[in-house]
This record gives C-alpha cells, structure tokens and sequence, in this order.
C-alpha cells in the first residue's frame, strides 16, 4: 500500500519544488519565486507519496496576494463580499504545485491545516474571472458571491473538512467501540481485566455485575459523554469528576494564584484580589443549621404546591440562621473614595432609575455605596424594569433582603428571562426565595454549585432514610453516601490536623512536609507563567520568590524590596568583591496562599478520541462544561515528558509548577469562557488604554508598557506600533514593535541566516519585539496573533532581547519590557566566527574597530520569531532534565538543550551548591585563580540569559533515590531538606582540592573493619568516614565563589592589621591592648600568606594575590613534592623558569611536605619538612593546592545510590570513579555523567579517566546534550568497543607573576582520536615542532632526542593499562634528598657538557607541533606581551601550507641568526626544530635538529640539510 507522508516545507525541498512549478502549478495560480515565496509564506507543506513520484506543494499567506491591501483586507473584503473574515481565523492560499491528477493531496493538506491551526476557520484564495480553478480545487472551495467585478474570492470552511461528531450520554450498544478506545490506552492490560475496566466504566446497572473496581460513577459528580458519527458508532468519550481532584495539594506543588486555586472566590482567601459586597456572597451555615436548612427545601423541591406553614416555618427557621444585615455591615469607607457625593446621589429618594443620568451611575465600582433600604425602594418603585440587565445587577445586591421586595415585584423577577438561577450569581439569592420560585426555575437552580451541593445531601438523606428502613438502596444512593462520609472524614481530619487527606483513588500523592527553601534560588524568567522580563526585575535580589499576582506579573511586597536595598547597600560597603548572601535571610519565604472557596473545576480523567476525529475533541470539553453549569475551569494532569500530546492540549494554559514541586505530572487548565468566541487583531487605539491597563494591573513593568504605547500615539513617525487582540470588546492581548537597527550586526554575529534566507528579507521586514502580553483565555492564539502581528506592522522577522537581571540596575537605557509568549520564540545562537585568515594578535589598549566594541557588549540573549515557522508546531519536551553540579560541561549541556531545532526543552533545572555567574557577575580576578580556558565568558553567559530558560536550584546534594534528588538548603543553621524530580539527570562533578581531613583514629577503624567484612574494599571504607571541616583560614579554590570569598577574607583580615598598627603607634593603647610581649611580638609581624601545592594553580594564586597588594603581607610559596593530580605546564622548563623568577625576586621559597594541626578554630603556624631540615613557620592563612580528591558529600550521595562505581582496589590506584559508557551513560540508562569523578569503560577493555585526560569540557556537554537528543527520538547508538571523537582542544590559561602569561592549546588526549585523523599516507619528511624564544639560549645545553609526539605526561603500565604513579611523598622527598647530596660531593668532577641552569633575564616561549598530516595539533606560550588568546586558538588546526603565511621569518646576514615575526611588535628568535622520521611509523622516533643561539648549525645529516633549508625558506620574509 503507498504511504502518503505529509510534512512542512524545508529548505532542502525548494530544489525539487521551483523543478516541479515549471509544469505542475494548479490554476488560477500562477508562477512565483520559489525561494521567496518560501520565507513569506504563512503555512506551507508538501506531500509525498513512498511508492510513487507524485508529490504536491501549497503555500498559504495571511493575506489577499492580489487586488486587496495587505492590512485592510478583512475591511475590503466584508464590503465586497459580506463574508466575515478575520486575520485571526483565515489563511490565503497562495500556490498549490502538485503531480497528483486526484484531489487527495489537495485534502490532506487542507485536513493537516486545520488539524494543526485550531484558531483557522477558512482557507481562502482570490483569483481573476477569467482564470476558473482547477476542478480538484472547486471540490472543497466555494465562490462567495462579490460586488467587485474580475475578482472571485474562493472559500473552504473548517466544518467542510473536518468531520462531525455528536455528543450524548453512554449506552449498551457502546461496548464494543469503547473496548477498543481503552485498548489503545492500556495496551498492557489483559483482556479479561479490559472487560471489566469497559462494564464498571459503561456502569449498565446491577444486572450486568459491574465490580466498580476502576470507577466509582456518581452522576452529580461525574460526567459520562460520549461522541459518535451519523451512524451512531462511538468515536470518544470523557469522564470528568468534581470530586476526585485535591485542591489542597495541587495548590501546594503548582502556582494556581492566577486562577485563584481552582475555587470559587472567598473573602478569606490570601491573595490580593477583588471581591462583590459582602451581601452577594452565600452564607456560611453550621452542620446543624444545614441539617434544618435541607429538611424544609427537600419538601420545597419534591412539592411545587407548597404549604402555606412550611413557607411560613422556612421563612421564621431562615431569619433565624440569617438575621437581616444592618446597615452597619456595608458601610463604605469614603475616606478613600475621590467622589463623596456618589453615596449621597444613589441613596436619596430623588434618585430614579428611569433616569438616563442617574442610571449611568449604577456600576459595579459604586454598587458598595447603595444602602439595603435603598434598594427595596429602587426596586418596588415603578422605574424598575425586569427585562433590563442592569436593573436586575441590582437584586443580586440585595442578598437575604430579597425577601422584603412585594411580592408582585419578586414574582415578575422569578419569571424573567434574565434571573437563571443555574448561574451562581443568581443561585446565591435563591436560596431565600426557592418557596415562590416556579417549577421550571427550581429544576434550574438544581444545575447550580450551591443546588448541587443541596441535592446531594438530599440525596444522601433519603439513602439514609431507606438503609435504616432496610429498603434497598441503589447503586446511586450508595455511591452518594460513600462520597458524603469521605467528605466529613476529610473535613474531621482536616480541623484536626490542618491538613487534608486524599480521597480513595485520588490522583493526588502523599508528599511529606516541603522545606522553607528561603536560600534555595529559583530562577525562572521564561516560564513562570511563562513570563519573561528585560529589566530591572526586584525579584530577583536575595533569592526571594515574590507573589504571583493576576495576571502575569510579579510584585514583591515593599518589606521584602527594603530589605534587598538594605542587604545590598551593606554588602556593597563591607566587600571589595560581590557575593550573593543567603545565609541567615529569614525574612525571605515563598509563601503559598491559602484558598477557601468552593471547588470550581472539573477533572478530566479519561478522554479517547480516534485520531481521524480528534479535531473535535473540544466538543467533548464543552458537553462537559454544559453538564457542570457552575464550573470555571477545566483541568488536565499529563505526565511529565509525554510524547503523544492530545491535541486538546493547544487549548489549554499550562500552570507552573512551585520551586519545590515534586509532582509527577504537568498542569493545564482551561477557562468556560474560551469558548465560541471570535477573535480579533487591530491597531491600538486609545479608547483601549483602560483594557490594557485592567490586563497588566499586576505587572510589576506596567509603567513601561504605558509609557510605550503612549509613544506609540504621539510619535509621528511610528517608531512604535501597537496591535491589540479583541474579543466581544475585551480585551485580551497588547503587543509592541518597534524598528531594529542592528540586524545587520545580527546576521553577521547570530546564525539567523542558517534559518531564514536573509537576501529576500528587506531592510525594513525586520522589527523587534518590545511587549507582548496575552490573557491565559486567549494563550492558544499566541501563534496567530504573532502571524497577524507581522502583517499589521509589515515585518517578516521579529527579534526579542532578554536582559539577565543583573545589568539591567547598571544601564538604565534598556528596553523594559514584558513578554508571556516566549514559547513562540526561538533563541539565536550568538557566536564569533573564526577569521578566514588566522593570524597571532597581541590586545591593544584602545579599540580601533566599533564592531569589536559591539561583540563585547553582548549582555542579552536574542530570540526571534519569522513568519514562515511562527504557525508551526512546537515539539515541546516536558521532560525534567536536571543538571547537578556547574561547569563548562553543565553548560555545554544546555547550550545544546536550549538551542536545538528539533526539540523545545521547558523543564530545564541545574542544581548547584554556588552561585552561577549567570545570576551575578564576579570579579574578572575571581575568575583568574582557574587555569582552564572556558568557552563561557561573562559575554557569552549573558548571551546565553540562563535564567530565561532555565530553572537554577541551589542546594547541597545529600542522595539520589529513584528519580528524585534529595538536597538540603545551603545556609549554615536549620537548613531543611527538601526534594527535585527528574526524568534525565546530567552529573558535572569534578574532584576538588580538599581542606578538610579524617581522622586518623577514625579511619583505621573503619579499615579494619572493613577488613574483616570485605577485604576486598578496603580503601573504600576511607571516603566512608566524615572528614573534619578545617581551621576558619585554611582554604581551597574550587569555583569563582570561593574565591571571591577568600579574596574577601584576606582583605578584611588585613584591614584589621592595618587598625592593629595603627593601636601600636599609641604606647598606652598598645599596652591595654596586649597582654604579655608574645602577644605584642604577634602584632608586629606581617601577616603571612601560605601557599602550598605543585601544580599550576599555586602560581596562579601567589599572581592574583600579589596584584591585590595587601598591607604588611608576606607571601611564602611552599612546593609539595606530592603526586600531581591535574595537568600543568607541558614543557617542565617553562615552570623552571617560574620558579626562578620568583626566588630571584627575594619571594621566600620551600620545597618539601607541610603539615598543621586541625585541633584550633584557626592556625598560627605550619610545620615544614624539606630534604635537610625541619621548622615552623607563622601562619596568616593557607590556600592549599595540593591533591584533589572526591568531595565526601557528593561521593556519599552518588555511592548510596544505584550508579556503579569503580572502586580503589590496590594501594595508590587514586579515588572511586562513576563508569560510564561511550555515551556518557551510568548504568542507570536515564542519567549520564562527566567531569573528572568519571571513567570510561569499553567492552574490548579499553578504559580512560578523564582525570587523565585533555578535552574540551564544552564539547563533551554538547555531546551529552545531543546524546539525550537522541535518546529521546530513540535513535542513540551506544558504541562498546570505541570512544567518542573530539575534535575541539583543550586550552590552558595562566597569569603569571610579574606579567607573564602561559597559554597551552593542545589536541584532546589520543584515546579520543580516530586513527584517520593523525595518520596520513604521506611518506615525506614532516615537521613534527618549531620552537621559538630564548628559554635555553646561552645555557651549556645537552645534544639529545626529543619526543613531541605523545601528549598524555603520564606513563602507563602496559599490564594494567592504568597510568603510572609516583612514589609516595616521603620516598620521593628521601631521593630528592639523596641525589642533591651526591650532586654537591661530586660537583668539581662533573663533566663540562653538564648543563647549567642559566636563565635569560626575560624568558620567553613559543611552540608549534604539528602531527603527521600537517596540521598544527599544540600551541604552546610563555610571554609577558599581552597575546590575544583567542586567537592562538584559532590557529588550532591549521595547516603547515596555511601557517606559512601566519608568520614571518627575519635572518640576519651578518650573524646567520634566524628569527620569527609573529605579530609586528612580537619578534622571537629560532630555538630548535623537530621532524618525524619519514621510514619509520613510530611517532616517537623523530629526528632532533636543534639551533643553538638563536641560529642553524651545521652538522645534520647531508640528506636533510635541503629539506630544512626548504622548510625555512616556505615562511613569508619580514618586509622592511
């Protein structure tokens, strides 16, 4: 059977279209361009057919492509035509190309255009007369009849294409066709178990034996409906229910401020909304005064004749319950008020209602002012009119005092068309006159809420009444009953406990209590409700989660906005470098309101529909609203991460969950109101000004927006214009656009021109996005009124900015703005594109170019909508993906999440102990102490605008069970656990420099326990045992926080030696200050700062340290002689020369172990051990940089979950390290990992530690974020025999003391690289290195060969395929010893070729390798000119032939001295070169031809003296 596959237009498919359009278009269309028409067009598809060549393309427009105007055609076309056309709900269609001679096509099309667009009422085209349509065309589009001669307007009408269906109530014959439906839903159940599920869901009575096991039907509380075909066969159902949701817990997890808790409004509830008088709300009445209540109205709805002394006994029995209200009640403060006459006029007996006058005071704003006996008078007096809406406001005002109206009024209110006593405003007042009401109105006021609530008990009563007579009750009855007791044993617990329990079969979930979470940070700009801000956003000071208010903004309380002033004014005076605080705010609590009202939704538990008919599952939703009359809102729970999305869900607003939320599953509601309504888009003008401010009356930036659109009418020359969306005059949504002048600086710096053709979009097409804010009713529409947005204001693309909260305070200037539309966008990648002509640069003070200080200046993250995919469905993946732990991985993660094409993420969290950067931006020293190179600058960070898109939770992770992590609150006292679901968990955890330390005592405990049980473990048992935290000025960098902390400690304690020696120059204070000479001795000294460690991070800090020049500070470097845990400088001269520069410049310098007592909150000193003594040392603080090793609280919660460990077997074999697969994978197959905790493992026994590693921690993240990708379309290959390719470098960054800066760009380590990309079949002699500078230059230096090829410093043990370790300490620390002690006793006999450490005053380094295929694989640098490092990284890769041209080559004649002119201010003179042997394979063996002093000296072998000369002469001559 051919499959007919129909999808939208992709650039890949313009080729064979423009190829088909030559012969195939359908008439009256004619031909067009192709391309052009591609990136205009609306709404396009194409049909393909599998087992022929027929294939059919159509393009629709939002417009009219002939004879009307493009923003007045729905005006145009109502004159001409009459038909009632609105942008909203109609599209053009363009073109139709097609090879199929049957309409087949044609109806597919037009079935997946209406299936898809759910606002889309007509498909139109408008043709010439001459020119009839082909008949395929005439068989679903009609002519509508013009007045406008040689035009014909052709329409296709949704109730043509789409099919019909009924909706009616269950019935036997169903069986079979409901079977079916639940088959496709569960299709794991059995067939005996379906059987029973369809019988109890049909519920055909007693006879038939349903179990009532999965259903427990009541048909006041449920709703059974059905829809069915002409010839009645059963394509759907629903089964809605009132009374199986739990409000309360909804509340607790989701943020149901906006729709006020699902409940009817309450004068108690905790939100700030407005309420009626207190006389329209329904009477609070105890049990027993209900009991009484029900007893009289069970007779009043059973009897419409009534008896004149139950009339009489309801009346005495209702005043008692409810006396009148006094006047008192009501009273109105009118200090508030601006008219004080208002009250005065409306309650003088001169007032008339017949009067045009006094009735255009009668609104609901001044209803508060009328007095009950004013009412009764207004209402008895012959003005009234019953039939008038607004005269009939006012009996609903009256409340209990309705009674007091005669009774020849109140029979003609009874009886009027307008008083519907099943709508609850009329339902609360007929309570108190249900004996006069007719019989037809009673049956009425049964569909109310409050005549429900009556009924049932009613209900309830006569079961009771028939059990205790022992009269069978029916299944209702029961059922009733069932329901009534779950209620009162809901309410009993409730007043007890105040907490509500969940009915049986409910399908909320028992959830412990939730935590406090004031220090947790929540961020969530784009998705909370689904708004997003560019501004000055107040929430986000000091992690404090404001009020959600109706509609969509957020204000938070002045309390909490002081305090965020107080709190940062004191941080701002006390600390030189900013840090977010939480600890100890407990002012600051994310409240959750309370609500009291009645329920006011109904559940969808189940709804099926076959898929040919699901366009008209929205019937379904209406049969059931009509059922439940007083009901508001609709409700839909869908798991997180479902794939199959009903279409029902377009219409429905989604809910966002609370910070906290462990909830399984999402929240989407729908408001009664969204239906059949029609739907407008125009030009605001400014009678609307009131609608839009009554929909942004809770917007924290509603001044903004004013301010705008009062530009938008003042401006001459529309700079800004303002569309609005209207339904029935309210109005529901404002949008703002504005011209762009930087879209030519965004197509050259964002990938806009991979997704849009940017040659046919003009100059003025392009406009960007200032506001746009739409009411929840009317969010289903957000596509098309984008589609109409760009029409009226005449662009094609709209771009959007989002501003990151913190730079907004700083550049008042910016756009505020306020976006709920962010899921019609797409974000841009911003991104700086390497020069085609790579070249060396050093940075220059001041910027020549305007553009570079442009790309500096990205501080926003851009988003845009275009008019051929802004219709388009949106894949939208719910899934929770969470990522635990920050760094260039978590954010490669995410970079690849949030910009991918295919997928639209919305439930992004990373969980993380720190602060982002993202949230505040730290000192640029602050980033120094780090020596790997992020892809992540401040720039691109903001670029990036994480809290846009992403949820960032801080917490300190405490374990990981089933899909939930369990993490506690970061502040220091009395944090409190509490829990975040995922479906995907991403771990970025790396090994960290420790401070703290175990006990000895503690640990052999714990070994030897061990042991005796497993001896086979025994080093596990040490990551087992709780370190001690160490001393208060003991640290270890790990992340930007720490050290601006630390930098911040150091500065306070030295301030406070500042003040300690300003005390000693007065010798009366210094004598009352210091007890003892000790004391005073201590005071005088400086302050000393240790460093200790042997890696690269130690010379970084003592650089940064050094700049911040503290007062009387004394630095001491400490050199351990421990293992190295992290790569450092490649070449070991490099470092050498460090070393020496620091002693040469008096630094005090150690080489040996350091040690310290843990015993004191602070220490005083340190013990040193070198090779030939042992001494103590005052100690100030100690910045360690020693080992790493796994942080004890993550390895905890990682090792006590289900992910697999490989652990430390033998003796000095390092830490416990997480396997994972190729793929990133743990064998938990929904959570991945990275970082330096890992291992890689394959099945032929190939491993890898990335501990040991060089790669690029932004492409691994990118390659988890791609594997999820593909793990969620099912298409992830996990390979078991290889690891992954990278092809990106590692790059290693370090300032260094006095001036110098080392840069390492290097290949990733060779285990991640496919033999075809260092192998090449070429034969010839290759350059292996060319080295540059004067780091050995005048040194007696050793002829030897020199091995560049391999990258990895440490060996490996061919047995173990493990890397190699050092000795211990002590024994390393013992040789050293004893070969420096032989060296000094035989240091006269040495031989003259030994060579002397002798340094160049100003050392400089340069080196290039290249691997066998001639591109260059390393870049290494040691200078102290101010090299650009980007672009040292972009020369990465390049070829020998390209890198020829980069630098320039200077021989000096006289001398023979070769030099290299890398910039024009950075000349370098030739150190040696290396070439790889051209017979052998081994890239080990290479040939070292060395050039000492700075020039060539003979003496190589003959045959290669032409290849070097060759080499050197291939580089371009300096030109003088």
């Amino acid at each position: 059977m051919t499959e007919v596959k129909i999808s939208y237009t992709e650039t890949d498919d313009i080729s064979w279209i423009t190829e088909l359009a030559k012969t195939n278009i359908l008439p009256p269309f004619e031909s067009t361009n192709i391309k052009e028409l591609h990136e205009f067009s609306a709404w396009s598809l194409v049909v393909k057919e599998s087992k022929s060549s027929q294939r059919t393309y159509a393009a629709f427009q939002s417009y009219p492509h002939i004879h009307y105007e493009t923003e007045h055609w729905e005006q145009q076309i109502r004159n001409d035509t009459g038909v009632q056309l609105e942008g909203l709900n109609t599209l053009f269609l363009r073109i139709i190309i097609s090879e199929s001679t049957s309409d087949l096509h044609i109806k597919l099309i037009l079935q997946k255009t209406f299936h898809s667009i759910p606002s889309l009422e007509y498909c139109c085209f408008v043709s010439h007369e001459e020119n009839e349509p082909s008949p395929a065309l005439l068989e679903f589009f009609k002519n509508k009849d013009s007045s406008t001669e040689r035009i014909k307007l052709w329409c296709c009408e949704r109730i043509s294409i789409l099919p019909e269906v009924g909706i009616r109530s269950k019935r036997s014959e169903d069986y079979l066709s409901i079977k079916n439906l639940f088959s496709q839903i569960y299709s794991s159940l059995p067939n005996s178990e379906l059987e029973i599920f369809t019988l109890d869901f049909l519920d055909f009575g007693e006879d038939r034996c349903p179990t009532y096991k999965y259903f427990t039907y009541d048909e006041s509380n449920s709703y059974i409906g059905v829809a069915d075909i002409d010839e009645g066969e059963a394509v759907g159902f629903i089964y809605a229910t009132t009374n199986r949701i739990n409000l309360d817990i909804l509340n607790n997890n989701f943020q149901l401020e906006s729709v006020y808790g699902l409940r009817k409004r309450h004068r108690k509830d905790q939100i700030d909304i407005s309420f009626e008088d207190a006389s329209t709300t329904v009477p609070d009445f105890t049990s027993e005064e209900e009991d009484e209540i029900l007893e009289i109205i069970t007779d009043i709805i059973t009897t419409v004749e009534m008896d004149p002394d139950l009339v009489q006994c309801m009346r005495d029995i209702i005043d008692q319950i409810s006396p009148p209200e006094s006047p008192e009640i009501i009273k109105v403060d009118v200090k508030t008020l601006k008219g004080k006459d208002i009250k005065t006029i409306l309650n003088s007996q001169m007032f008339d209602i017949s009067n045009p006058v006094h009735l255009s005071l009668v609104t609901k704003n001044n209803f508060k002012y009328f007095l009950i006996t004013s009412l009764v008078r207004i209402i008895n007096s012959e003005s009234f009119d019953s039939k008038n809406e607004t005269h009939m406001e006012l009996v609903l005002l009256l409340g209990k005092s309705i009674t007091k109206i005669t009774n020849d009024r109140l029979n003609e209110i009874l009886t009027s068309e307008i008083f519907d006593p099943a709508e609850e405003k009329f339902a609360k007042i007929s309570l108190y006159v249900l004996d006069k009401m007719p019989s037809h109105k009673l049956l009425q006021f049964q569909k109310s809420s409050i005549g429900r609530s009556i009924y049932q008990k009613i209900k309830v009563k006569e079961a009771l009444t028939k059990r205790k007579k022992k009269i069978k009750v029916s299944y209702a009855g029961t059922q009733a009953i069932l329901h009534e007791m779950a209620r009162l044993s809901r309410l009993r617990e409730k007043d007890s406990n105040d907490k509500s329990s969940y009915p049986p079969g409910s399908d909320s979930q028992s959830y412990p209590e939730k935590a406090d979470l004031k220090n947790i940070c929540y961020r969530n700009m784009g998705f909370i409700s689904s708004l997003a801000v560019r501004g000055k956003y107040k929430i986000q000071g000091n992690y404090s989660l404001a009020q959600v208010k109706e509609p969509f903004g957020f204000k938070p309380s002045q309390e909490s906005l002081d305090v965020v002033e107080t709190d940062t004014s004191k941080n701002e005076s006390t600390e030189k470098y900013p840090v977010m605080h939480t600890e100890g705010e407990d002012k600051f609590k994310i409240i959750i309101p309370n609500f009291y009202g009645e329920c006011n939704c109904f559940f969808i538990e189940h709804l099926a529909i076959e898929k040919e008919y699901e366009p008209r599952c929205l019937y379904l939703i209406m049969a059931t609203f009509e059922y439940f009359a007083g009901v508001d809102y609709c409700v839909l729970l869908l798991p997180y991460g479902t794939k199959h999305v009903p279409l029902i869900r377009q219409y429905f607003t989604s809910i966002p969950a609370r910070p906290f939320s462990v909830y399984e599953k999402e929240l989407f509601v729908f408001h009664r109101s969204g239906f059949n309504r029609t739907f407008q888009a125009r030009l605001y003008t400014e009678n609307e000004l009131p609608g839009v401010q009554n929909l942004i009356a809770g917007s924290c930036l509603k001044d903004y927006i004013l301010e705008d659109l009062r530009q938008s009418l003042t401006d001459t020359d529309k700079k800004i214009k303002a569309i609005t969306l209207i339904s029935e005059d309210q109005l529901l949504g404002i949008a703002l656009v504005s011209e762009i002048h930087e879209s030519e600086f965004i197509r050259k710096y964002y990938d806009i021109g991979q997704r849009c053709t940017l040659k046919y979009h003009k100059y003025g097409n392009y406009g960007q996005l200032l506001h746009c804010v739409i009411h929840p009713i009317a969010k289903y529409l957000s596509s098309a009124f984008f589609k109409e947005l760009m029409r009226l204001t005449q662009k094609s693309i709209l771009y959007y900015k989002i501003y990151p909260s913190h730079v907004i305070p700083y550049n008042p200037d910016y756009w505020q703005s306020l976006c709920n539309v962010l899921d019609c966008l797409v974000p841009l990648k911003f991104s700086k594109k390497a020069p085609s002509k790579p070249s060396i640069l050093l940075n220059q003070q001041k910027t020549e170019e305007k553009s570079a200080t442009k790309i500096e200046g990205i501080n926003y993250s851009l988003c845009y909508a275009s008019i051929n995919t802004v219709l388009r469905e949106k894949n939208i993946i719910s899934s929770r993906i969470v990522i635990l732990g920050y760094s260039d991985i978590a954010l490669g993660v995410l970079e690849k999440l949030i910009y991918n094409r295919k997928y639209r993420f919305t439930n992004l969290t990373i969980v993380s102990k720190y602060t982002i950067p993202s949230e505040l931006p730290y000192d640029e020293k602050c980033y120094r102490f780090f020596p790997i190179w992020s892809d992540y600058n401040q720039p691109k960070l903001d670029s990036m605008c994480l809290p846009a898109w992403v949820t960032v939770v801080r917490g300190k992770v405490i374990s990981i069970k089933r899909n939930f992590i369990h993490l506690k609150e970061t502040r220091k006292y009395n944090s409190e656990t509490f829990l975040i679901g995922f479906d995907y968990l991403v771990i970025c955890e790396d090994l960290q420099f420790q401070t703290k330390k175990v006990e000895k005592g503690q640990q052999d405990e714990m070994e030897k326990f061990g042991k005796m049980k497993y001896s086979l473990l025994t080093k596990l048992w040490k990551y087992n045992c709780k370190p001690i935290k160490g001393p208060s000025n003991v640290f270890s960098l790990n992340n930007v926080e720490k050290a601006a902390k630390v930098l911040n400690w150091l500065w306070k304690y030295f301030d406070r030696k500042v003040e300690i020696r300003d005390e000693l120059n007065s010798s009366s204070r210094a004598k009352t200050k210091f007890k003892t000479l000790q004391e005073l001795q201590m005071a005088k000294r400086e302050g000393r700062i240790i460093i200790y460690g042997n890696c690269i991070n130690t010379y970084i800090c003592l650089t940064v340290l050094l700049e911040e020049n503290f007062p009387f500070s004394k630095f001491t470097f400490v050199k351990s002689p421990t293992t190295r845990n992290s790569f450092d400088f490649y070449t070991p001269d490099i470092e050498s020369v460090v070393t020496h520069m620091l002693q040469k410049n008096n630094l005090e310098y150690y080489e040996g172990l350091l040690e310290y007592e843990f015993r004191n909150e602070e220490i005083t000193s340190v013990n040193i051990t070198t090779d030939k003594d042992s001494f103590r040392l005052d100690c100030g603080a100690l910045l360690i940089f020693n080992t790493k090793s796994v942080n004890y609280r993550i390895f905890k919660a990682l090792h006590q979950s289900d992910l697999s460990f490989s652990l430390p077997l033998r003796e000095g074999n390092g830490y416990p390290y997480l396997l994972i697969n190729t793929s990133f994978q743990t064998n938990v197959k929904n959570v991945f990992a990275a970082g330096t905790i890992t291992k890689m493992c394959t099945k032929n026994g190939q491993s890898l530690r990335f501990e040991n590693s060089r790669y690029n921690l932004r492409e691994v993240g990118m390659m988890i974020g791609e594997n999820i990708d593909k793990l969620l379309s099912k298409e992830l290959y996990i390979s078991e025999t290889t690891l992954p390719n990278l092809k990106h470098p590692s790059v290693t960054v370090a300032k260094l003391p006095h001036g110098y800066i080392y840069i390492l760009v290097i290949k990733p380590s060779t285990q991640f690289l496919k033999k075809n990309d260092i192998e090449t079949d070429d034969k010839s002699v290759t350059p292996l290195s060319l080295v540059l500078g004067n780091l050995k230059t005048g040194a007696k230096l050793i002829k030897e060969p020199i091995s560049e090829a391999n990258d990895d410093p440490d060996e490996v043990d061919k047995n173990t395929k493990e890397p190699k370790k050092l000795d211990d300490s002590k024994e390393q620390l013992k040789g050293l010893g004893e070969d420096t002690k032989q060296l000094d006793e035989n240091s006269e006999q040495l031989d003259e070729s030994i060579p002397e450490k002798i340094f160049p005053e100003e050392p400089e380094y340069f080196s290039v390798s290249f691997d066998r295929s001639q591109r260059i694989q390393r870049v290494e640098c040691f200078t102290n000119k101010d090299v650009n490092i980007e672009s040292l990284i972009y020369i990465y890769g390049v070829e020998l032939a390209q890198f020829y041209k980069t630098i320039s080559i200077e021989t000096n004649k006289e001398s023979g001295e070769v030099s290299f002119s890398l910039t024009q201010d950075w000349i370098l003179p030739l150190d040696y070169f290396t070439f790889y042997d051209e017979e052998t394979k081994d890239e080990d063996e290479v040939f070292t031809k060395q050039a000492y002093d700075g020039f060539w000296r003979p003496g190589f072998p003959p045959d290669l003296e032409s290849t070097i000369n060759n080499f050197l002469g291939s580089f371009s001559t300096v030109r003088k």
